[in-house]
């Protein structure tokens, strides 16, 4: 039977040096955080600054990944009190950023 991590290795994961760590790490925490009591943990464990950090300095895939673990915070009304300007403003820029991806997609196919 396959254990849960704590959240101690996924913010361990989530601070490392290596991008490929970070990446696995947030990616594996939108799935984590669909359990209530993972996700409290989480915000109780400081894990909220941590994923703050990834959303303003991250790229790509973790960005997308950071973004998809907080969207699932903020659906148990949890993680509101690390939603600044700053991470409002890196929001919309990735959606800018997708959205004119996707045009020059449509350019292309047309």
């Amino acid at each position: 039977m396959d254990s849960q991590p704590d959240v101690a290795t996924v913010v361990a994961g989530m601070v490392s040096e290596n991008e490929s760590h970070r990446k696995l790490a947030v990616f594996h925490l939108q799935t984590l955080l669909s359990d209530p009591e993972f996700a409290d943990t989480f915000v109780q464990g400081d894990g909220l600054p941590v994923l703050r950090r990834i959303i303003l300095e991250d790229n790509a895939n973790t960005l997308a990944y950071a973004l998809g673990s907080l969207n699932r915070l903020l659906e148990q009304n949890l993680g509101w009190e690390e939603v600044g300007s700053e991470v409002i403003g890196r929001v919309r820029t990735a959606e800018l950023l997708l959205r004119s991806g996707e045009q020059c997609e449509d350019r292309q196919h047309h």
